[in-house]
């Protein structure tokens, strides 16, 4: 869906230790992966005479075999990710500006991904259901979401550090209303979060090309990225900046998309 939105990866993301640009007229017209249930046991697909394309399955098989090592048994997902991608010197310098930023890359920190404003597909008629903050069991039931993303997180670093001492937790989530809660609530450590910045630019569904108005979504995954240990939610999202973060500590506090 990028090149309907006339944006570009490098615009975000530029390559690293290795070149993955696409060259300008590549002989192949089709998805590198391709079908994902013919190419789920299929490790690599040459397509292209300069271009090696990895499955991303989660195969057991395939994980053990290529992304992960004896000095990391759970995974190199960060390794990977960083050996060929770079923050974009623009999206650098809208990350180093923000006043969390600069707080939390001071000392260790944990983090929590909180997706709300997921939608639940109905069988009728297709019909999608949405959190209605008006109704006061959606309400409470978002309150339970976040307090138990910020317990599953503390006790799984406890876990292996055996005391927090009052950790700054980082929140990156879609709703300002889950934001707000944390803050106001009694939580183990200091809450920060982006929750300033535009939210209703989802990248698979914002029709604004303009690339510097999805900087926050970069700007919450790679602020996951860098914490210590991450409980996520829904979604690939939370997924993704918890194994960029740390795969030997990370949880999942939420996987149900039901709405009362």
């Amino acid at each position: 869906h990028w090149s309907k939105k006339n944006l570009q990866l490098e615009s975000f993301l530029m390559p690293a230790a290795l070149n993955w640009t696409v060259p300008a007229n590549p002989t192949f017209q089709k998805s590198c992966l391709g079908k994902r249930k013919s190419n789920r046991n299929i490790p690599t697909k040459k397509m292209h005479n300069n271009i090696l394309c990895f499955s991303t399955q989660t195969n057991p098989k395939i994980k053990k075999e290529l992304y992960s090592t004896n000095q990391h048994p759970d995974g190199i997902f960060r390794e990977i990710f960083f050996t060929l991608f770079q923050p974009s010197p623009e999206l650098t310098k809208y990350i180093e500006g923000l006043e969390e930023y600069q707080v939390l890359s001071q000392k260790p920190y944990l983090a929590v991904h909180i997706r709300a404003n997921y939608p639940e597909r109905l069988p009728k008629k297709a019909k999608i259901k949405q959190i209605d903050y008006s109704d006061a069991s959606h309400v409470q039931l978002m309150h339970s979401w976040a307090n138990n993303a910020v317990e599953k997180v503390v006790k799984l670093y406890e876990r292996y550090h055996f005391i927090t001492k009052n950790l700054p937790i980082f929140v990156a989530s879609d709703s300002i209303q889950a934001i707000a809660y944390l803050k106001a609530s009694k939580t183990n450590g200091t809450i920060y979060s982006l929750e300033n910045l535009n939210r209703k630019l989802n990248l698979e569904w914002s029709i604004v090309p303009n690339a510097s108005a999805h900087f926050s979504a970069f700007a919450d995954l790679l602020l996951l990225g860098n914490a210590t240990c991450v409980s996520y939610g829904i979604g690939g999202y939370g997924r993704f900046g918890a194994k960029l973060a740390n795969e030997s500590c990370m949880t999942q506090h939420r996987s149900t998309v039901h709405l009362p």
